[in-house]
């Protein structure tokens, strides 16, 4: 019965292969490798309709070309449901996209953005280059996903920035880290608009050039990051 189950599932999702492990229900597409348990169904069902459809606009932007399989892994963070409130989280480290569910929280809109940005991170991961600054992986990885903040989000704390007595690279650097939910906030949405301010100045051509000149801003964008990040600033009214 179990297995019949199993089948039916991956019929109706269109996926190629679909198995069971201990305590997991594992699927294959052409892209990914998905791995949930079944009160995870749902979270998984959505994220894979995303990932489906986005995941080779990501590959072509970033320049990635491989047939490899990335895993998605589910699992529910059933301790936070007890604590503190806590959002969906996503990692994209090991070469595999980890969705940490807080119990109880079915933000299904909210997640899928989630997962998108970690398959950038993924894939930037992947590709030979020397690690780049943390402002340009997550400001990369909010451009390319479009998320998870929205466009209403980014206003408020561009408009928030606005108001720091500092606000360099080594802030963003050092902001993204930062335990402080409002600074850590106005570094991903400063980041985000940075980055697209350079792809919008340089094309994106340009920018996968820069990551593969270990991020060489004066040999290909003409100047160094802090002069861009200070025309950027003026142009943002930052």
């Amino acid at each position: 019965m179990k297995w019949k189950r199993i089948i039916f599932i991956a019929l109706c999702i269109g996926a190629i292969n679909a198995y069971s492990q201990p305590f997991s229900t594992v699927i294959e597409s052409k892209g990914f490798r998905y791995r949930f348990q079944d009160d995870e169904f749902e979270y998984y069902r959505e994220v894979r309709a995303l990932l489906e459809k986005s995941w080779k606009r990501v590959y072509k932007r970033l320049g990635y070309n491989s047939a490899e399989k990335i895993e998605v892994e589910f699992f529910m963070d059933l301790a936070s449901a007890i604590g503190a409130p806590m959002k969906i989280k996503g990692f994209g480290g090991n070469g595999k996209i980890q969705l940490n569910i807080p119990g109880g929280d079915d933000d299904f809109a909210y997640m899928v953005r989630v997962s998108l940005h970690e398959l950038v991170h993924v894939v930037y991961n992947k590709l030979p280059i020397l690690p780049a600054e943390k402002w340009f992986k997550e400001g990369l990885a909010e451009y390319i996903s479009d998320g998870p903040r929205s466009e209403l989000q980014i206003a408020k704390y561009i408009d928030m920035a606005r108001g720091k007595d500092t606000l360099d690279l080594r802030y963003l650097n050092i902001s993204l880290g930062s335990s402080v939910h409002e600074d850590k906030e106005i570094a991903y949405a400063v980041s985000k608009q940075f980055v697209g301010y350079l792809v919008e100045k340089f094309g994106m051509a340009k920018i996968r050039k820069l990551m593969q000149a270990d991020m060489n801003f004066p040999g290909v964008c003409g100047k160094s990051a802090a002069a861009l990040f200070d025309e950027f600033k003026e142009q943002a009214s930052l």
